[in-house]
């Protein structure tokens, strides 16, 4: 097999444009989420329980990004004090979201609880509108792929019962 170097120019990610490395990274969460739900049904089946796994996955989740932000900290501590409510609720949130993910998974299978946690778009869609429309456009293309992702999702909860 070749080396991935072989494929990859050194710094040839650096050189995407923002939209293009905005999508890679939303790949790269997909397929880190992906993972994380495999292994999670297999620990949550039988291994420990979902608040359990749920504190470790966040702990040690805490604990790769707090080597990552290295310095950077003192610089976002004077941000406004807004700012960190705004965290704080999306700290909350995801908390919430992955205790019920560990939940969903001890009780169904990953191929059904999966595609259901993937109707994110459907309630980021709603929220968008509500709350960010002065930062972003809901267009006719943004709403029909959030429809078609719904539809897929139903297709899978039918085809499962």
């Amino acid at each position: 097999m070749k080396p991935l170097s072989r494929f990859i120019k050194p710094g040839a990610l650096l050189r995407l444009s923002p939209g293009a490395l905005g999508i890679l990274a939303a790949f790269g969460a997909a397929l880190a989420y992906a993972g994380a739900q495999v292994v999670g049904r297999q620990v949550v089946t039988g291994m420990a329980s979902p608040v359990v796994v749920s504190f470790f996955a966040l702990l040690f989740g805490a604990a790769i990004l707090g080597v990552l932000i290295g310095r950077g900290v003192s610089q976002d501590l004077k941000a406004p004090r807004k700012t960190f409510l705004y965290i704080s609720l999306a700290g909350v949130s995801s908390s919430v979201a992955v205790v019920l993910m560990y939940m969903a998974l001890s009780r169904e299978p990953v191929v059904v609880v999966s595609p259901v946690a993937s109707l994110t778009p459907l309630f980021v869609l709603v929220f968008t509108h509500f709350f960010l429309q002065r930062l972003e456009r809901l267009t006719l293309r943004i709403v029909a792929g959030t429809l078609l992702v719904v539809v897929g999702v139903v297709l899978v909860i039918l085809g499962s019962a």
